[in-house]
């Protein structure tokens, strides 16, 4: 019948799906437009005029981690609704889910390979393997492994991050000699000067061809992306599992009472909010140094930042549950049920934009003009995406996907029935 070929969709899940990708964008716009290290070091942005460091404190407040952290919250929901129902239609939920996910990693380092070196498809892809380890644990103890995730997460930022506190400490020491300040003050220039040799050579390679990009990609690259395992691996965990136990809790359901999820967003977003903004506050105080910075976007922000994914996902939910404004919903719902297509599509227009082999404009654009790209790719994912699920049931890549996972050709157009 009909309900097999359209599994009833949780309009929430979607829509907030729909928030994280295009708010995805807003945040890898500048990774794609310009040095790496911009992103933590405001000045390498557009420099330091007003509208430039506030366009990078409202990013580092509300959007910096958040978007890629709600994005793993449902990531573990999701992961957790295609099991449950795999489940009820009979079959081995675990290893369905490792073949999609197994899937999902190859399709992540083609993506890396041939579009964008920051993905983070596969990724996630080894992180849900573990996920589906703790898939069967109660609510109670999804949360507490959670917990757990983000506090080793923590000790792992903490070890890290030694080395450049120590390096702040000894910067303010009036004892340290002349020559370790001197040594110090250099690495700290190398990640914020653009004429350092690093950005140069970084700004070089971007503005080149195809080739030299994808041969730095297989030959370089991919050890950031083993970094990056070790630095985000825990708190994406944490959040996939803590993605897990609100789908459980009835969270993301239209029944789910609207008193919690207010106090939920009420707690979570002034806790957040007031914690990065106490953040953002010394940031300045030391005048945007790099160590700052670099302390205050990924170590000291942790716990604040996983509130206010907390927050986004309370607030969001409330939205779904009032009846009005259904038809920007359903747009936004229908972008986030694309939200593989749309993002891999994002990687590809961002590199045509800025690498050599498409319109060179790395390392030319201040924030405010990155915005406005970002802006319009947004739009472009409301517009294409409810067009082309007006045809068709699922985004390209997701058809493409489903089959792999399935071993069989899904129905993909919209009259076609479903075999069997």
């Amino acid at each position: 019948g009909m309900t097999t070929a359209s599994p009833q969709r949780i309009l929430t899940l979607d829509v907030t799906r729909g928030l994280a990708v295009m708010g995805i964008a807003l945040m890898n716009v500048a990774i794609f437009a310009m040095f790496e290290g911009a992103t933590f070091h405001p000045r390498l942005g557009g420099g330091a005029d007003p509208l430039n460091l506030g366009l990078w404190a409202l990013e580092f407040v509300f959007v910096e981690h958040k978007m890629r952290g709600l994005f793993s919250l449902l990531f573990g929901a999701s992961l957790l609704l295609f099991m449950e129902r795999a489940e009820r239609s009979g079959q081995d939920p675990r290893s369905l889910a490792r073949r999609r996910l197994f899937w999902l990693f190859l399709f992540g380092v083609l993506h890396f390979i041939l579009l964008w070196a920051g993905d983070i498809l596969a990724f996630y892809a080894v992180i849900g393997f573990f996920a589906v380890l703790f898939s069967r644990q109660s609510t109670k103890r999804l949360v507490a492994l959670a917990g757990l995730a983000f506090l080793l997460n923590a000790l792992v930022w903490a070890s890290v991050t030694s080395k450049t506190a120590n390096q702040w400490a000894q910067l303010n020491d009036p004892d340290t000699p002349a020559q370790t300040v001197s040594a110090i003050k250099a690495r700290a220039a190398r990640m914020t000067d653009p004429t350092s040799p690093a950005i140069v050579k970084d700004r070089a390679l971007y503005k080149s061809g195809y080739g030299a990009i994808i041969s730095n990609r297989v030959t370089h690259d991919w050890q950031s992306q083993i970094t990056i395992l070790k630095l985000y691996g825990f708190e994406t965990l944490g959040l996939m599992l803590l993605g897990m136990a609100l789908l459980r809790g009835g969270f993301f359901k239209p029944s789910c009472p609207s008193s919690a999820l207010r106090r939920i967003a009420n707690w979570c977003g002034f806790f957040g909010i007031g914690g990065m903004a106490v953040l953002l506050g010394w940031i300045f105080a030391h005048q945007l140094h790099p160590f700052t910075t670099l302390l205050g976007s990924l170590l000291f922000s942790l716990p604040f930042r996983i509130a206010m994914v907390l927050a986004y996902a309370a607030l969001i939910a409330l939205w779904c549950q009032e009846r009005q404004q259904l038809s920007l919903k359903f747009r936004l719902a229908e972008t986030g049920q694309m939200a593989f297509t749309n993002y891999v599509a994002t990687s590809l227009i961002f590199g045509l934009i800025y690498y050599g082999y498409g319109l060179g404009l790395y390392g030319r654009m201040d924030r405010l003009q990155q915005l406005f790209v970002a802006l319009a790719m947004c739009t472009l994912m409301l517009i294409w995406s409810p067009r082309w699920l007006a045809r068709f049931r699922h985004g390209p890549l997701e058809w493409v996907w489903r089959c792999l996972t399935r071993g069989d050709i899904v129905p993909l157009r919209r009259g076609a029935l479903p075999r069997g």
